[in-house]
């Protein structure tokens, strides 16, 4: 039995009245035995003086020596009762349960249940406790589960965060490598459209190259020779409008590179810039 426990029930028998009886007038305490008798050990009167704290401080001391001292006679758990009378009832309006535990030793511990009178208002007044007991556990479990839900949508937040972080890395590295990939096609084709320019140019300079060098030099475009009197044989006895089925399937720069020759051996054949 915990002297805070029989505190506790004192003040509460002590200074609270009840509304049927009044104030309290007496406090028991008996010795519950084995068989279901009980048998009293003693009685306090209450009188106004004893209806304070210092007095129920006191009483609880008192009381509380007087169970240790009779249960040091017993082996065991031995159990006793507390009573609160009010007014002029012959039955406690208030009891607690006491649990005193002898050891080998002689020493004693022990444990108080506080409980009520077997009336409405004990009934409902445990129904209550137990209620509010039952709210306690309720409340502890949600708080409890409040917070592994917590815990886990931190959890939850935190790997989606990394997860699209590096669902965004991977996008920017994809746009980088078809970027760069980009690059060097532009890259390959410019290559490719300037190296095909400059051989286009080079084959339209050695076409006409030559041709320049003539008119600037005044020579023909063949030197005199078996070869000369041949080409101006075959050039001879080709019709003006072969001439022009012929230029027609030449580009300009070849056309000019004929007509040229053409026009050493048949001085009359028509000039591309004409035909």
């Amino acid at each position: 039995m915990s002297i805070e426990a029989v505190r506790s029930f004192l003040l509460r028998a002590l200074l609270i009245e009840d509304e049927k009886h009044g104030p309290c007038v007496r406090v028991s305490l008996a010795h519950g035995k084995s068989s279901g008798a009980a048998t009293r050990l003693h009685a306090w009167a209450i009188g106004e003086a004893e209806r304070s704290t210092a007095a129920a401080n006191t009483l609880a001391s008192e009381l509380y020596r007087v169970a240790q001292d009779h249960a040091g006679a017993f082996d065991g758990v031995q159990r006793f009762a507390l009573g609160a009378f009010y007014g002029d009832e012959i039955e406690p309006g208030r009891t607690a349960a006491i649990r005193l535990t002898v050891s080998e030793e002689r020493g004693t511990s022990s444990a108080a249940e506080p409980t009520e009178e077997a009336s409405p208002r004990g009934l409902l007044s445990q129904v209550m406790r137990h209620n509010e007991a039952i709210t306690r556990l309720g409340h502890a479990a949600v708080e409890l589960s409040l917070r592994n839900l917590q815990a886990q949508n931190a959890s939850l937040a935190a790997e989606n965060s990394e997860l699209r972080q590096r669902n965004h890395d991977s996008i920017m590295a994809v746009e980088r490598a078809v970027s760069e990939q980009h690059r060097r096609d532009l890259e390959d084709r410019k290559f490719a459209a300037k190296a095909r320019i400059q051989a286009e140019l080079i084959g339209k300079v050695n076409v006409l190259l030559p041709v320049v060098v003539n008119r600037l030099m005044g020579q023909a475009a063949l030197p005199a020779g078996p070869g000369a009197d041949r080409l101006r044989a075959l050039v001879g006895s080709i019709s003006r409008e072969q001439i022009a089925s012929m230029a027609s399937a030449l580009s300009v720069e070849q056309q000019i590179a004929f007509f040229d020759v053409v026009k050493d051996y048949l001085p009359d054949a028509a000039d591309p810039a004409t035909h």
